[in-house]
């Protein structure tokens, strides 16, 4: 293939997650739903990156970008959680321990990724760890208790006035 139809191959997921950051945020309008949308997004990456191990290039590729539509949205209320929960310096604290994770798995991640695939030699070997890692995400998505923020603001201004 050409350098432009490689190009344009691997900006499909991309485009993929542009679409499902412009749409799927804005349904996250409580705790209950936020959760829902998180469970789902990494419910649907399991499923793209499933496809994407097992299939075919072309429809790998589909995976992928089924994959990448919630990679953002998940990403968006990762970080709304801390701010449900916490306030002050604890909110700093915790907004920097999600800012942490995400940069250590950026690179964990990757580098776990091709020392399984050299220690397997088997090149979808490191994509079936990431499926067993979000899959726990998954699970552990079902147990967050995100509050919503009206409440917080509520409650703050019940104690502001008391």
């Amino acid at each position: 293939m050409s350098d432009l139809t490689i190009g344009l191959l691997t900006a499909l997921p991309w485009v993929a997650a542009a679409i499902g950051t412009l749409v799927l945020p804005r349904f996250a309008t409580n705790g209950r739903r936020s959760r829902n949308i998180l469970f789902g997004g990494m419910s649907s990456m399991v499923v793209g990156f499933t496809i994407g191990a097992v299939s075919s290039p072309a429809l790998a590729l589909l995976g992928f970008c089924i994959a990448a539509t919630t990679f953002f949205a998940v990403q968006s209320i990762l970080f709304a959680i801390p701010a449900s929960r916490l306030a002050g310096a604890a909110l700093a604290g915790g907004l920097a321990l999600v800012n942490t994770l995400g940069i250590l798995g950026g690179f964990v991640g990757p580098f776990a990724m091709g020392l399984i695939e050299t220690a397997t030699d088997n090149p979808s070997a490191g994509l079936w760890f990431v499926i067993a890692v979000v899959v726990v995400g998954a699970a552990i998505s079902l147990t967050l208790k995100i509050q919503d923020p009206h409440m917080n603001s509520t409650k703050k201004e019940s104690q502001v006035q008391a």
